[in-house]
């Protein structure tokens, strides 16, 4: 796993108590509505989440730590934590591809690439109120816009 990380990512290490979300990334909105309404937040919040190499779409999520699930926890088990991000390696390239599709106008490869990062969204939002509820006995709000990337 160190190898795979170490050749197709850049990993980064956010202090978000300091600095909060940086706005280059806006592939984060929906870690910044976690940490935003996650009441235990301030006492301790992590999330791992492979990005486009531009920071503007998720483009997979390991599940979000749940203590009650650490049996089979993708950020608790090596192998599947691989597979995320082989997984976002693939979404990727399959992203890439779409860029050079010259038979595609760029409103159509904004709109592909945004419905692939909703069902990203969706699990990580969907895992981050599991352990919400687990932690604390209360829902996340539900979200009141998309934070998927849209061309300003």
């Amino acid at each position: 796993m160190i190898e795979t990380i170490n050749a197709k990512f850049v990993p980064l290490e956010l202090y978000l108590d300091k600095y909060g979300f940086p706005k280059e990334l806006p592939g984060l909105k929906m870690v910044n509505f976690v940490f935003d309404n996650y009441p235990l937040s301030k006492l301790g919040f992590h999330s791992n989440v492979v990005l486009t190499t531009d920071g503007k779409y998720p483009l997979a999520s390991a599940a979000t730590g749940s203590p009650k699930n650490w049996k089979t926890d993708t950020t608790f088990i090596p192998s599947l934590y691989l597979k995320m991000l082989e997984d976002g390696v693939k979404l990727h390239n399959a992203l890439l591809k779409l860029d050079a599709d010259v038979s595609a106008t760029e409103a159509e490869k904004r709109e592909a690439k945004g419905k692939r990062a909703e069902e990203v969204v969706r699990q990580y939002l969907k895992g981050s109120d599991d352990v919400c509820r687990e932690l604390t006995g209360q829902p996340l709000p539900e979200p009141r816009k998309s934070f998927v990337y849209k061309e300003e």
